[in-house]
Protein backbone atom coordinates (compact mmCIF):
# COMPACT_ATOMS: atom_id res chain seq x y z
CA UNK A 1 0.00 0.00 0.00
CA UNK A 2 1.77 3.18 -1.03
CA UNK A 3 -0.35 6.44 -0.18
CA UNK A 4 1.59 8.88 -0.08
CA UNK A 5 -0.02 11.12 0.22
CA UNK A 6 -2.22 12.85 -1.98
CA UNK A 7 -1.25 16.68 -1.15
CA UNK A 8 2.39 17.33 -0.74
CA UNK A 9 3.66 16.49 2.32
CA UNK A 10 6.35 19.30 2.38
CA UNK A 11 9.31 20.40 3.63
CA UNK A 12 8.22 24.56 5.78
CA UNK A 13 10.81 27.27 6.25
CA UNK A 14 10.60 30.69 7.55
CA UNK A 15 9.70 32.95 4.64
CA UNK A 16 12.24 34.25 2.44
CA UNK A 17 13.01 35.73 -0.96
CA UNK A 18 11.50 33.93 -3.97
CA UNK A 19 13.76 32.08 -5.72
CA UNK A 20 13.89 33.46 -9.68
CA UNK A 21 13.49 29.61 -11.15
CA UNK A 22 10.32 28.20 -9.03
CA UNK A 23 7.36 28.06 -11.43
CA UNK A 24 4.07 28.99 -10.26
CA UNK A 25 1.23 30.97 -11.37
CA UNK A 26 2.51 34.70 -12.35
CA UNK A 27 0.24 36.22 -9.73
CA UNK A 28 1.25 38.14 -6.58
CA UNK A 29 0.46 37.54 -3.23
CA UNK A 30 -1.73 39.39 -0.79
CA UNK A 31 1.19 40.51 1.86
CA UNK A 32 -1.77 42.40 4.06
CA UNK A 33 -3.62 39.11 4.86
CA UNK A 34 -2.70 36.55 7.36
CA UNK A 35 -4.91 33.66 7.47
CA UNK A 36 -4.53 30.87 10.61
CA UNK A 37 -1.25 32.55 11.55
CA UNK A 38 0.19 31.05 8.06
CA UNK A 39 2.78 33.82 6.15
CA UNK A 40 1.64 34.92 2.91
CA UNK A 41 4.87 33.95 1.31
CA UNK A 42 6.78 29.78 2.10
CA UNK A 43 9.36 28.93 0.59
CA UNK A 44 11.83 25.98 1.36
CA UNK A 45 14.89 24.20 0.65
CA UNK A 46 13.92 20.03 0.63
CA UNK A 47 16.75 17.30 0.87
CA UNK A 48 16.41 13.82 1.51
CA UNK A 49 17.28 12.18 4.18
CA UNK A 50 19.64 9.92 2.43
CA UNK A 51 21.68 12.22 0.38
CA UNK A 52 25.30 12.81 1.18
CA UNK A 53 25.59 16.34 -0.30
CA UNK A 54 24.33 20.08 1.10
CA UNK A 55 22.45 20.66 -2.38
CA UNK A 56 18.66 20.98 -2.46
CA UNK A 57 17.00 18.62 -4.82
CA UNK A 58 14.08 20.58 -4.85
CA UNK A 59 12.91 24.01 -4.18
CA UNK A 60 9.02 24.15 -2.34
CA UNK A 61 7.18 27.38 -2.77
CA UNK A 62 3.40 28.26 -1.53
CA UNK A 63 1.87 31.82 -1.81
CA UNK A 64 -1.65 32.87 -2.03
CA UNK A 65 -3.81 35.25 -3.58
CA UNK A 66 -7.03 36.43 -1.25
CA UNK A 67 -9.66 38.03 -2.80
CA UNK A 68 -13.18 39.11 -0.96
CA UNK A 69 -14.87 35.68 -0.26
CA UNK A 70 -12.25 33.57 -1.34
CA UNK A 71 -8.40 32.10 -1.52
CA UNK A 72 -6.70 30.75 -4.04
CA UNK A 73 -2.97 29.04 -3.01
CA UNK A 74 -0.51 28.42 -5.45
CA UNK A 75 2.42 25.50 -4.34
CA UNK A 76 4.81 24.23 -6.10
CA UNK A 77 8.24 22.30 -5.59
CA UNK A 78 10.89 22.77 -8.86
CA UNK A 79 13.86 21.52 -9.36
CA UNK A 80 16.64 23.68 -8.92
CA UNK A 81 17.51 24.23 -12.45
CA UNK A 82 13.53 25.38 -12.63
CA UNK A 83 11.87 22.47 -13.93
CA UNK A 84 8.58 21.90 -12.78
CA UNK A 85 8.48 18.44 -10.33
CA UNK A 86 5.09 19.19 -9.01
CA UNK A 87 2.65 21.95 -8.63
CA UNK A 88 -0.62 22.50 -6.78
CA UNK A 89 -3.48 25.01 -6.46
CA UNK A 90 -5.87 25.05 -3.35
CA UNK A 91 -8.84 27.05 -3.28
CA UNK A 92 -10.99 28.17 -0.21
CA UNK A 93 -14.55 29.75 -0.02
CA UNK A 94 -15.39 31.76 2.72
CA UNK A 95 -11.92 30.05 4.60
CA UNK A 96 -13.70 26.51 3.85
CA UNK A 97 -11.51 24.12 1.65
CA UNK A 98 -13.39 23.99 -1.93
CA UNK A 99 -11.00 22.50 -4.38
CA UNK A 100 -7.60 21.15 -5.13
CA UNK A 101 -5.96 20.19 -7.89
CA UNK A 102 -2.35 18.39 -8.14
CA UNK A 103 -0.03 17.69 -10.82
CA UNK A 104 3.51 15.49 -10.60
CA UNK A 105 4.68 16.22 -13.62
CA UNK A 106 7.61 13.73 -13.74
CA UNK A 107 5.27 10.87 -14.08
CA UNK A 108 2.33 12.73 -15.99
CA UNK A 109 -0.16 12.13 -13.18
CA UNK A 110 -3.00 14.95 -12.14
CA UNK A 111 -5.57 14.25 -9.71
CA UNK A 112 -8.41 17.00 -8.12
CA UNK A 113 -11.06 17.15 -5.63
CA UNK A 114 -14.13 19.09 -5.07
CA UNK A 115 -16.61 19.46 -2.02
CA UNK A 116 -19.47 20.37 -2.42
CA UNK A 117 -22.42 19.31 -0.60
CA UNK A 118 -20.86 17.55 1.97
CA UNK A 119 -19.17 15.11 -0.32
CA UNK A 120 -15.55 14.76 -2.06
CA UNK A 121 -15.76 13.95 -5.65
CA UNK A 122 -12.45 12.83 -6.55
CA UNK A 123 -10.51 12.37 -9.83
CA UNK A 124 -7.41 10.81 -10.82
CA UNK A 125 -5.29 10.13 -14.62
CA UNK A 126 -2.46 8.90 -15.48
CA UNK A 127 -1.83 7.70 -18.81
CA UNK A 128 -4.66 5.75 -20.09
CA UNK A 129 -5.49 4.98 -16.22
CA UNK A 130 -8.46 7.34 -15.20
CA UNK A 131 -10.93 7.15 -12.52
CA UNK A 132 -13.13 8.81 -10.21
CA UNK A 133 -14.93 8.47 -6.86
CA UNK A 134 -17.22 9.98 -4.47
CA UNK A 135 -16.75 10.02 -0.25
CA UNK A 136 -19.33 11.44 2.18
CA UNK A 137 -17.60 13.91 4.32
CA UNK A 138 -17.85 12.43 8.03
CA UNK A 139 -14.90 13.99 9.94
CA UNK A 140 -15.32 18.05 10.34
CA UNK A 141 -11.29 17.47 10.05
CA UNK A 142 -11.63 16.91 6.53
CA UNK A 143 -8.18 18.43 5.01
CA UNK A 144 -5.72 18.74 2.88
CA UNK A 145 -1.75 18.97 3.67
CA UNK A 146 -1.83 22.74 3.18
CA UNK A 147 -4.17 22.90 6.42
CA UNK A 148 -1.70 21.06 8.64
CA UNK A 149 -0.04 24.04 10.03
CA UNK A 150 -3.36 25.93 10.46
CA UNK A 151 -5.35 22.79 12.48
CA UNK A 152 -2.18 22.68 14.65
CA UNK A 153 -2.07 26.23 15.45
CA UNK A 154 -5.94 26.13 15.80
CA UNK A 155 -5.44 23.11 18.52
CA UNK A 156 -2.23 24.60 19.56
CA UNK A 157 -3.50 24.22 23.68
CA UNK A 158 -4.59 20.94 23.38
CA UNK A 159 -1.25 19.24 21.55
CA UNK A 160 1.14 21.03 24.40
CA UNK A 161 -1.18 20.09 27.02
CA UNK A 162 -0.78 16.38 25.68
CA UNK A 163 -3.70 15.70 23.50
CA UNK A 164 -4.17 14.46 20.13
CA UNK A 165 -5.98 15.74 17.74
CA UNK A 166 -7.41 13.59 14.74
CA UNK A 167 -8.36 14.33 11.62
CA UNK A 168 -8.85 13.07 8.00
CA UNK A 169 -6.43 13.87 5.50
CA UNK A 170 -7.80 13.54 1.32
CA UNK A 171 -4.99 11.87 -0.31
CA UNK A 172 -5.54 12.61 -3.90
CA UNK A 173 -3.46 9.93 -5.66
CA UNK A 174 -5.75 7.33 -4.08
CA UNK A 175 -9.10 8.89 -4.48
CA UNK A 176 -10.18 8.86 -0.53
CA UNK A 177 -9.43 9.41 2.83
CA UNK A 178 -7.51 8.44 5.61
CA UNK A 179 -7.55 9.14 8.96
CA UNK A 180 -4.18 10.65 10.98
CA UNK A 181 -3.51 12.22 14.77
CA UNK A 182 -1.62 15.25 15.78
CA UNK A 183 0.15 14.54 18.80
CA UNK A 184 3.27 16.53 21.13
CA UNK A 185 6.36 14.25 21.09
CA UNK A 186 9.73 14.48 22.67
CA UNK A 187 12.41 13.81 20.24
CA UNK A 188 15.66 14.54 20.82
CA UNK A 189 17.16 13.98 17.01
CA UNK A 190 15.01 17.05 15.86
CA UNK A 191 14.84 19.37 19.01
CA UNK A 192 18.40 18.37 20.44
CA UNK A 193 18.46 22.46 22.06
CA UNK A 194 15.11 22.12 23.30
CA UNK A 195 14.15 25.38 21.32
CA UNK A 196 11.46 23.16 19.30
CA UNK A 197 7.97 21.73 19.78
CA UNK A 198 7.79 18.51 17.73
CA UNK A 199 3.98 17.64 16.76
CA UNK A 200 4.11 14.20 15.08
CA UNK A 201 1.59 12.53 12.70
CA UNK A 202 0.97 8.97 12.24
CA UNK A 203 -2.03 7.30 10.95
CA UNK A 204 -4.99 6.05 13.12
CA UNK A 205 -5.04 2.58 11.50
CA UNK A 206 -2.67 -0.04 13.09
CA UNK A 207 -2.53 -1.30 9.31
CA UNK A 208 -2.18 1.56 7.60
CA UNK A 209 0.86 2.78 10.17
CA UNK A 210 2.62 -0.57 9.14
CA UNK A 211 3.00 0.65 5.44
CA UNK A 212 3.19 4.39 6.57
CA UNK A 213 5.52 5.57 8.50
CA UNK A 214 5.38 9.16 10.89
CA UNK A 215 5.65 12.57 9.79
CA UNK A 216 7.73 15.55 12.11
CA UNK A 217 6.33 19.23 12.43
CA UNK A 218 8.64 21.16 14.29
CA UNK A 219 7.93 24.60 15.99
CA UNK A 220 9.83 27.23 17.38
CA UNK A 221 8.99 27.73 20.79
CA UNK A 222 7.71 31.02 21.79
CA UNK A 223 4.86 33.39 20.94
CA UNK A 224 5.51 33.29 16.69
CA UNK A 225 5.31 29.39 16.97
CA UNK A 226 6.89 29.53 13.55
CA UNK A 227 7.38 26.56 11.39
CA UNK A 228 10.63 25.56 10.57
CA UNK A 229 11.48 21.71 9.58
CA UNK A 230 9.03 19.12 8.26
CA UNK A 231 10.52 15.26 8.08
CA UNK A 232 8.63 12.70 6.46
CA UNK A 233 7.53 11.54 2.72
CA UNK A 234 7.09 13.99 0.43
CA UNK A 235 5.24 14.02 -3.07
CA UNK A 236 7.71 14.59 -5.44
CA UNK A 237 10.15 11.45 -6.32
CA UNK A 238 13.41 10.50 -6.99
CA UNK A 239 14.99 8.55 -9.63
CA UNK A 240 16.88 5.45 -8.07
CA UNK A 241 18.51 3.13 -10.47
CA UNK A 242 16.30 4.26 -13.45
CA UNK A 243 12.92 3.54 -11.09
CA UNK A 244 10.90 6.76 -9.56
CA UNK A 245 10.41 5.94 -5.70
CA UNK A 246 9.38 7.91 -3.23
CA UNK A 247 11.60 10.23 -0.91
CA UNK A 248 11.94 10.81 3.03
CA UNK A 249 12.46 14.53 2.61
CA UNK A 250 13.77 17.03 5.25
Amino acid sequence: LSLFLGTCLHAMAAPEAANPNVHVPNVQPNINVDIGGIPELITANVFSRKQLTDKPLFLFKRSQRVDPNRILVYRSYTYPDGRPAVTETVEYENLKLKQVSLERHQIGESCSAQIRDEKIYFTYQKGDEKRSRVEAIEDPNTITSDQFVKLIYDRWDDLISGKSVKFRLITLFRSETYGFKFEKVEEESLDSKNDAIVIRMKPTSFIVAAFVGPIYLVFERGPGRRIIRFVGKTIPLIQVNGQWEEMDGD
